[in-house]
């Protein structure tokens, strides 16, 4: 939900109270929101990153039937004392199904639509109950507070001093895109201005409107004064901080593997020796990092002939959990572009969004911008990156 509407599947019948409908809005627009190698992802969540073609149909029939966890206390906090009936009701009438899964202090129960709404297309539906549209507002502004306040400066500039070209992208996404209900989602709510901004507590990542927004959208992405606006984008940002983990590990700073992160090249190397495509090749090293151990890809078998050394320390840190890795490797992402080069930008009064490994700025920016990424990630993590300019 954002603004004063509703996001629900098309095909949903039934007089349905408000409170009703922001539980079938949460779960509905929860699968637009990117979360992939999230703190809270599972491992079969981690896998959308991946070609889908390849998992077996065990692993396909996971990711269709992902749980939203919703907080019994949340619940109650939002809807009232009535917030068991609304479930069961939704429940009841096959709307909504649950995993019946809850662990004390671990695990809330889990919630999804039923795969008839949850695969349909969207319409929107005004508020209509104005008390339970202030008690969400209250709630939105509680949330707000609770940003720090770097996140703040961050969520005021993605408001202020950028804007999306909702016309050109709509004209772009008719004559290049079938129907396509998540990006024709992200596109509504960014026409509709309802800008949201959410951090992930584990890694400080963050989540926005424009991470959320497929890559060939960000072109549509217009500066407040007109400027034109470019993209600085760490080559090889995942396997570079491996890199970095892993020498501060074996106190080294010369392994073959370092030098080809270094130079940009790691993918292009794997893409040689497997005979695989570049975008192929970078999809199943993801999978080396951030799968369960037992998936088996050339570019794995690859990787641990050539760099026995980095693969081991891999695979030690994944026998522990195989979220592991990606939480780490989110971690120093985070502290870099957003702790450390973000907040120097947005003290010196450079607007700036981030997309995770990468920074949009206006082009008079760009040399500085570039130039600051370099250093800081060389101190920070003692490795020297590529930074691409789109």
């Amino acid at each position: 939900m954002h603004g004063n509407n509703f996001y629900i599947p098309i095909n949903l019948e039934g007089n349905w109270s408000d409170k009703h409908l922001y539980i079938i809005d949460k779960l509905y627009t929860s699968k637009f929101i990117d979360k992939r190698f999230s703190a809270d992802s599972t491992d079969t969540f981690h896998a959308h990153s991946f070609s889908y073609t390849k998992l077996n149909k065990f692993q396909k029939k996971a990711l269709k039937i992902s749980y939203v966890p919703l907080s019994s206390v949340f619940l109650r906090k939002l809807l009232g004392r009535n917030s068991k009936t609304i479930i069961t009701e939704l429940i009841h009438s096959y709307v909504v199904q649950s995993d019946n899964q809850y662990i004390v202090g671990e695990k809330s129960k889990g919630y999804r639509l039923a795969p008839e709404y949850s695969s349909s297309s969207f319409k929107t539906v005004p508020i209509q109950d104005m008390k339970f549209k202030k008690l969400i507002e209250s709630l939105r502004a509680k949330e707000y507070d609770s940003l720090s306040p770097l996140h703040k400066g961050m969520f005021t500039v993605m408001q202020n001093d950028f804007s999306f070209n909702s016309e050109g992208a709509r004209k772009y996404y008719a004559t290049h895109f079938s129907e396509n209900t998540s990006i024709s989602y992200q596109l509504n709510v960014l026409n509709e201005k309802e800008y949201y901004f959410s951090t992930d507590t584990k890694t400080g990542r963050v989540f926005t409107n424009y991470t959320n927004l497929k890559r060939e959208f960000r072109s549509f992405i217009q500066s407040a004064n007109g400027e034109p606006l470019v993209e600085l984008d760490i080559r090889n940002s995942q396997p570079l901080l491996l890199a970095s983990l892993f020498n501060e590990f074996s106190h080294t700073s010369s392994s073959e593997y370092s030098c080809l992160c270094e130079q940009g090249i790691i993918y292009d190397y794997l893409s040689e020796k497997t005979g695989a495509t570049r975008d192929k090749v970078k999809k199943d090293f993801l999978t080396v990092l951030f799968a369960p151990s037992h998936w088996d890809t050339k570019v794995k078998r690859i990787f641990q002939s050539d760099f026995p050394e980095v693969f081991e320390y891999v695979s030690s840190i994944k026998r522990d959990g195989n979220n592991l890795l990606a939480l780490a490797l989110q971690k120093c992402e985070a502290d870099l572009v957003i702790n450390t080069i973000g907040a120097q930008l947005l003290f010196e009064g450079i607007p700036f969004l981030s997309v995770h490994d990468s920074l949009i700025v206006t082009e008079s920016q760009s040399s500085y911008v570039k130039d600051l990424m370099t250093q800081r990630f060389s101190e920070q993590y003692n490795i020297n990156p590529i930074i691409n300019i789109k």
